[in-house]
C-alpha cells in the first residue's frame, strides 16, 4: 500500500471518529437530613431525602450534526438518599436541537413543576417546599401521576429560542391506554418572558382521568413573577387546579438573598379551598445554606403549617407524617447537598 493510500485512509479514520463521537458527561446530586416533624397528636424524627433538591444520577451527552443542528440525550434515575425507599426511577429523553428551538421526547421535566419552583422562593424539595402538585388529588383515577403530575412520561415537547425575550413550550404526554388513547394524557403549555432582572410567566395543563365510562378533566393555570435586583430576589406565584367538582387556589410570596457563601429563603404560602368550608391552610417557610465548596452546601431548613378544622395538608419531603384534620404542624431540617 502506497504512501497517498496510507495518508488517505488514516485522515478518514481520524474525520470519522471525530464526527461519530459526542461529547460524554457523568452528573449527579446526593442530599440527605434529617428532620424532625412535630403534631398535636404525636411527633416524628428521621432521615429524609431531598431536603434541598432530589437526589439522582445520569449521563448526559451531545453530538453536532452539522449545519447549526445538535442531538442531545439524557439517562437519568431518581433515587432516595436515605435508604428507606429502594425504588429507583429511571428515564430518558432525547433532544433536537437548533435555530428553530428545540424538539423533545421521553420522559420530560414537567413544565408547570418547573414554574411551580422556579418562582417559589423554597423551591419544591424538603419540609420547605411548596408542595403545589396534585392539589386536589395524588391518585387521581386514570390519571398517569395524579391531577397535575410533576414529570411528563411518555411525552413530546417543543420548546421555542428566545424572541425578544418571549419563549414558549408545549407538550403532550401520551396514556398509553388501549381502547381510549386521551385517557391518562396531559397536554401542557407555558409562555414566559425573560429580560435582565425581570422573569414572568404563565402556564396551563389539561390532565385526563377517571374512566373509561366518565372522564375527568383537571385543569392547571399558573402565574409567576420575579424580580432580582443585586442578591436580593422577591417572588409571586399564583396556581389553580380544578376538576371533578373540586377547586384549590394557592398564592404564595417570598424571597431569597444571597450573601457571599450563604443564601436565605423565606416563603408564605396560602392554601384555599373553593368546594368547602374551614378547609384552608397557611404555611410559612425559611430556609438558610451555607456553601462549604463549589459542590457542597450545609443547609436547615423550618416550616409551619396551620390547618383549619377541615384540612390536613402535609409538609413536602421525604420522611412520612399523618396529619388529622385541623391540626397545625411545624418541623425543623438539618442536611448536606453534593453535587457532581
Amino acid at each position: 500500500m502506497n504512501k497517498r493510500k496510507i495518508l488517505a485512509l488514516t485522515a478518514l479514520a481520524i474525520a470519522d471518529g471525530a464526527y461519530a463521537q459526542p461529547s460524554f458527561s457523568l452528573y449527579g446530586e446526593v442530599d440527605a437530613s434529617v428532620v424532625h416533624i412535630s403534631m398535636p397528636e404525636n411527633s416524628v424524627t428521621g432521615m429524609a431525602s431531598g431536603g434541598r433538591s432530589g437526589s439522582n444520577i445520569g449521563v448526559r451527552g451531545e453530538e453536532d450534526l452539522g449545519g447549526g443542528y445538535k442531538l442531545s440525550f439524557q439517562l437519568e434515575s431518581s433515587f432516595k438518599a436515605d435508604g428507606a425507599d429502594h425504588e429507583i426511577k429511571p428515564g430518558g429523553r432525547i433532544k433536537l436541537l437548533g435555530s428553530f428551538g428545540e424538539f423533545q421526547t421521553g420522559k420530560l421535566s414537567n413544565m408547570l413543576s418547573d414554574m411551580r419552583d422556579g418562582f417559589n422562593a423554597t423551591g419544591g424539595s424538603g419540609i420547605i417546599g411548596i408542595n403545589a402538585s396534585n392539589m386536589i388529588s395524588g391518585t387521581a383515577i386514570g390519571s398517569i401521576n395524579g391531577s397535575s403530575s410533576w414529570s411528563s412520561p411518555n411525552g413530546i415537547a417543543y420548546l421555542s429560542p428566545n424572541v425578544g425575550g418571549f419563549s414558549g413550550r408545549i407538550g403532550y404526554s401520551f396514556g398509553e391506554q388501549a381502547g381510549n388513547n386521551r385517557l391518562g394524557s396531559n397536554t401542557l403549555m407555558r409562555v414566559g418572558y425573560s429580560s435582565g432582572p425581570v422573569q414572568l410567566a404563565t402556564g396551563y395543563a389539561l390532565a385526563r382521568g377517571g374512566t373509561d365510562a366518565e372522564g375527568v378533566s383537571y385543569r392547571t393555570f399558573q402565574l409567576g413573577a420575579s424580580y432580582k435586583t443585586g442578591g436580593f430576589q422577591p417572588m409571586l406565584q399564583y396556581v389553580t387546579e380544578r376538576g371533578n367538582s373540586k377547586r384549590i387556589d394557592l398564592y404564595s410570596a417570598g424571597w431569597k438573598f444571597y450573601q457571599g457563601s450563604s443564601e436565605y429563603r423565606m416563603g408564605y404560602t396560602w392554601f384555599q379551598d373553593k368546594t368547602q368550608n374551614d378547609a384552608n391552610s397557611q404555611r410559612i417557610a425559611f430556609g438558610y445554606s451555607y456553601a462549604l465548596s463549589k459542590r457542597t452546601r450545609l443547609f436547615c431548613s423550618i416550616a409551619h403549617m396551620r390547618n383549619e378544622k377541615k384540612a390536613s395538608r402535609k409538609f413536602a419531603g421525604s420522611l412520612s407524617h399523618s396529619v388529622v384534620a385541623g391540626s397545625n404542624i411545624s418541623g425543623h431540617e438539618v442536611g448536606l447537598n453534593h453535587t457532581f
